[in-house]
């Protein structure tokens, strides 16, 4: 039998518990997702490359990645990308490139709640 090695990421644990609090009586489906995605674990989290979010956004999208955000593409577009990690190369390009803005979950959650206009890649 298997071993398995159970290594929780506080940041990650502090985000899921933040939003079950946040959405436990308003019930925002969005954030629902997130949770579920945030809660998966670490071989099926989600990675999402720049070319993937380039292709599936369209100008001034709000996209959250429920997971960590990899460098491999560019994004020709204005788009707010909100994830849980970023790679050093999509730092360094957001840094960069004025079309890509790079804000977290907390700041996506302050900002809009709601979660209206928002699209989860994953």
């Amino acid at each position: 039998m298997a071993k398995t090695y159970n290594n929780p990421n506080p940041k990650r644990i502090a985000i899921i518990e933040l939003l079950k609090n946040f959405n436990r009586d308003k019930n925002h489906g969005i954030w629902n997702k997130v949770i579920k995605e945030l809660s998966r674990s670490r071989k099926n989290r989600r990675k999402v490359n720049l070319w993937k979010i380039n292709k599936y956004s369209k100008e001034n999208d709000i996209v959250i990645i429920p997971g960590k955000v990899l460098g491999s593409g560019k994004i020709d577009h204005k788009v707010t990308i909100c994830g849980f990690e970023f790679s050093k190369k999509v730092k360094d390009l957001a840094n960069k490139d004025e079309n890509i803005n790079l804000i977290t979950i907390n700041d996506l959650l302050k900002q809009n709640p709601r979660g209206s206009n928002v699209k989860i890649l994953c």
